[in-house]
């Protein structure tokens, strides 16, 4: 069980080495890599300089992130380990290969987290962080979306469903049911919240697909913020007409 999410931003183990203040070469650390001794390499990678960390690190260093990451037991594991790896190494995220491991592992271990913890807010924040630092990546912004709907209020996930939709080209998120449920939470929350904001900006960049959920949602609670916000949407949309007519009433 995760006492603290402070746990999330633990750094990659650190190994015993007889000669701590030993450099290693680009040559050692693809030894290392080709040996499979990732957590070896990984704790390294910082002995070449910056300026040196050119196409042959670059590699290196996402073997030997992808490595680590495969060897780790529990998602959660796995994702305390990219945390770490990309807090000390952020152009890592760009290694195709690890950008894959990435996309599928992340998802998992952030549902972990939101099993886990007592403080679920942490974990979407971290989950936001990781979706931001892959802006383009539609897929895991998608399912990490999804992960944290599941994982704790619906309208939490609404900053994660506004990354989700500016990052996947195309309609065919908007017909996401989970993002339908974020959405139509979102506009149960005071005018001001910034969460029932980009709920209503996700009704206007969605609306094909959410005006029916919207109207069944006004209809199951059309009092206070839910009645207000899905209301100001109606209108704003044109469709104050036939039912909603009287469901928007004063």
């Amino acid at each position: 069980m995760v006492k603290h999410i402070a746990l999330l931003v633990a750094l990659v183990p650190v190994v015993a080495h007889a000669d701590k203040d030993k450099k290693y070469t680009l040559a050692d650390l693809k030894a290392l890599v080709d040996g499979k001794s990732f957590t070896e390499a990984l704790e390294h990678l910082d002995d070449v300089s910056p300026s040196e960390r050119k196409a042959d690190w670059q590699d290196l260093a996402g073997r030997a992130a992808v490595g680590a990451v495969d060897h780790a037991r529990e998602p959660l594991q796995k994702l305390q380990l990219m945390i770490g790896i990309e807090e000390k190494f952020p152009s890592i995220v760009k290694h195709s290969k690890y950008n894959s491991v990435r996309t599928e592992v992340g998802p998992k271990g952030f549902a972990a987290c939101f099993d886990a913890s007592y403080d679920v807010n942490e974990c979407r924040n971290f989950a936001i962080k990781f979706v931001d630092d892959d802006a383009t990546n539609g897929k895991l912004a998608l399912a990490m979306a999804k992960v944290a709907r599941k994982g704790m209020n619906a309208y939490n996930a609404v900053p994660l469903f506004k990354r989700a939709v500016a990052a996947n080209k195309g309609p065919a998120v908007c017909k996401d049911e989970d993002l339908k449920l974020a959405t139509v939470a979102a506009l149960g929350l005071p005018a001001d919240d910034e969460q029932q904001v980009d709920g209503r900006g996700l009704a206007d960049a969605c609306w094909g697909d959410l005006r029916a959920p919207i109207i069944a949602g006004l209809k199951a609670d059309d009092n206070g913020y839910t009645k207000d916000n899905s209301c100001a949407v109606l209108k704003a949309h044109k469709e104050v007409r036939g039912e909603v007519v009287a469901l928007c009433a004063p």
